[in-house]
């Protein structure tokens, strides 16, 4: 291995540098790939959309998202409802009201705030189908 490709867009937390770019550094001959790297949240969501991935939320976190966003499809409505809950600002805004920590939703989910699964694209041959029941819901 000397490439590692990662979908990081920023630091999390209180880590003054990333992660999987300090693994490889410390592994010596491997190179970290983060083309998403402070990159536009919103523009990356909408050219997902645009360029015709299926994209799926398989996992979220509360305050930001409830057990319905389990499975739902990444699409012009859910990032509609995912900028009301980050003040439209697409990155982190501090505000009590939206989370514990004072945080609002960071667009690119860079605080764990949710994950996603691509099932289909263009370079697919076919889309992936999956079937699944969302397990219980956990509130934290």
């Amino acid at each position: 291995i000397r490439v590692l490709g990662t979908g990081d867009m920023d630091l999390v937390g209180q880590m003054s540098t990333n992660w999987i770019d300090d693994c490889c550094r410390e592994v010596g001959d491997v190179r970290a790939y983060l083309p998403l790297w402070n990159a536009d949240r919103i523009a990356c969501l909408n050219k997902l959309i645009s360029e015709g991935f299926l994209v799926i939320y398989s996992c979220v976190k509360q305050p930001w998202f409830d057990e319905s966003w389990i499975g739902r499809l990444v699409d012009d409505e859910a990032i509609q409802e995912m900028k009301t809950k980050s003040n439209g600002s697409g990155a982190i805004a501090h505000d009590s009201s939206f989370s514990p920590e004072g945080q609002c939703l960071d667009m690119g989910g860079e605080n764990g705030e949710y994950h996603t699964m691509c099932l289909g694209g263009p370079m697919y041959s076919r889309d992936i189908a999956i079937d699944f029941e969302p397990k219980e819901f956990q509130a934290e």
